[in-house]
């Protein structure tokens, strides 16, 4: 299953901190759509800390409800991926 998003870099500063905005592919045209996302890693003891904020969406919206439910799924898979060397099905349904 493929997802269509579609956004810019507003801020990157490697390798500690990038800034996208972020939409919907069929929402591309309109401004109040987009959101923006922020990805920072930082030192902690001997690893580094990944954190992701995603802001500026509309309560209650499909995409608010698509984010909280997404981005769990999606940095967990890229922890066993780091991990392991493989990352996990985001699309599997649970057992």
């Amino acid at each position: 299953r493929s997802v269509e998003l579609v956004g810019e870099v507003v801020e990157s500063t490697p390798p500690s901190r990038l800034v996208i905005t972020w939409a919907a592919a069929s929402q591309a045209d309109n401004p109040d759509a987009y959101s923006r996302v922020t990805f920072e890693i930082v030192p902690y003891q001997d690893m580094v800390r990944l954190t992701v904020t995603h802001e500026e969406l509309e309560p209650g919206s499909g995409m608010d409800t698509g984010i909280r439910q997404g981005w769990p799924i999606v940095l967990s898979s890229l922890k066993s991926l780091l991990e392991t060397g493989k990352g996990l099905d985001v699309f599997a349904k649970p057992n």
